[in-house]
């Protein structure tokens, strides 16, 4: 084999793994900021239960009397 027809040999062999690799960063960051926003609804808090809590103790219902 020449010289040039090596080259052109590993320019072949090694261009898809490079293609490969960088759709697959941009996919894994497409992903990485979809999960980001759906966490930060998720932890927003208008989803949340409101809690009600006894303004005084005595409104706590205590078994122990």
């Amino acid at each position: 084999m020449t010289s040039n027809s090596m080259t052109s040999l590993v320019m072949a062999v090694t261009t898809i793994p490079v293609v490969g690799l960088i759709l697959a960063t941009r996919g894994l960051a497409r992903v990485t900021l979809e999960v980001g926003q759906l966490s930060e609804e998720l932890f927003r808090g208008d989803r949340l239960p409101i809690l009600t809590f006894p303004l005084e103790p005595n409104d706590v219902n205590d078994d122990r009397k």
